[in-house]
């Protein structure tokens, strides 16, 4: 399991095309993994994460209704392996 929290503001007062000219910003997420060993050397994982950003104004598009942030959905699954130790001498 996993989560966090960021609230971040914007240093210079000065104006900016990006992100709809918000002052600051709020981006937190949550997820978690399960993992399997399926021999000595292959695993198999499976992983969610929700992610969620908000901004202190809305991002406008001509055309579209204001947003002030998004969420998404990641989902990963597949497998990993892990070679024998090689000795050095």
């Amino acid at each position: 399991m996993d989560s966090g929290y960021s609230c971040s503001k914007r240093v210079l007062p000065a104006s900016t095309t990006q992100a709809g000219n918000a002052s600051f910003y709020r981006y937190w997420y949550a997820g978690g993994a399960l993992r399997r060993q399926l021999s000595r050397h292959v695993g198999a994982f499976a992983n969610y994460q929700y992610d969620s950003i908000g901004f202190a104004s809305g991002i406008c598009v001509p055309g579209k209704p204001c947003n002030t942030g998004y969420g998404r959905h990641v989902g990963l699954i597949g497998l990993d392996w892990t070679p024998s130790p090689i000795r050095l001498e």
